[in-house]
């Protein structure tokens, strides 16, 4: 059994329907679950030649209700007789992907989908390949600013985020105000430049509650509530006084 692929281009189409189309004639099956509209046939020569019209993949075809018999003036099928010509929904519930058996295909047939099919897996395996690649290198720029110039909440983020720039980034530099770089070593760059920051385990606090700094609903809570408990003195602060106490930089 040989496996059509799963996203065919409309150039690999163009030799895949008529491979699909003489298989059919020739084994007789007429109860095809998945018949494809809006493809004219002809025959020439030998074999049948399917024009592909719609510019839809091969599994992207609008399809009749199951049940519905298939109307006639969706095809133009020539040299073949009217009775049988018909294609029909069948039942059941298996997958929606083309398979044609090799009993009766040349081997010119077989080897045009096998070799798309052997294209589709290494293309599928190159790309897992290179997403391997550049996150191994985005680890290596972004680990050891971590503690340092970069939360340790955010590593993953940003190595997904550089590894991201790079599979996107096209070949060539893009012209930046202080030269010309490519997008992944441009985003090096402000990594690079990134100040050395505090100790980022560590953060103040005043005699308010211990808050995250990065909660900034949590702290405009302790904020008022700390303005609430200064006012039952008799004190009158304002809110920038009172967020400064909770996050202890009026110390």
């Amino acid at each position: 059994m040989v496996n059509l692929p799963e996203n065919p281009t409309p150039e690999q189409l163009n030799k895949i329907i008529p491979i699909l189309v003489k298989e059919i004639l020739r084994s007789g099956e007429r109860n095809y679950r998945d018949a494809i509209e809006n493809i004219t046939w002809q025959r020439k020569g030998e074999g049948i030649e399917g024009t592909f019209e719609t510019g839809k993949d091969v599994f992207g075809y609008s399809l009749m209700p199951k049940g519905e018999e298939w109307y006639r003036d969706m095809w133009v099928i020539s040299g073949v007789d009217d009775e049988g010509a018909e294609f029909a929904a069948a039942d059941g519930d298996e997958d929606l992907d083309f398979e044609i058996t090799g009993e009766g295909m040349d081997a010119n047939d077989r080897a045009v989908i096998e070799s798309m099919a052997l294209q589709e897996r290494e293309q599928a395996l190159a790309e897992k390949e290179l997403a391997f690649a550049l996150r191994q290198e985005s680890l290596a720029v972004i680990q050891p600013l971590v503690g340092k110039k970069i939360p340790p909440a955010w590593e993953d983020d940003l190595v997904q985020f550089r590894a991201a720039i790079g599979a996107a980034a096209g070949p060539g530099d893009l012209e930046f105000s202080q030269g010309s770089y490519s997008p992944v070593a441009f985003f090096d760059r402000f990594l690079e430049s990134l100040p050395e920051q505090i100790e980022f385990s560590e953060i103040a606090g005043g005699d308010g509650a211990v808050v995250g700094a990065d909660d900034a609903q949590a702290i405009a809570n302790a904020a008022i509530e700390f303005q609430q408990e200064q006012r039952s003195k008799g004190i009158e602060i304002s809110t920038v006084t009172a967020v400064a106490h909770v996050i202890g930089k009026d110390k």
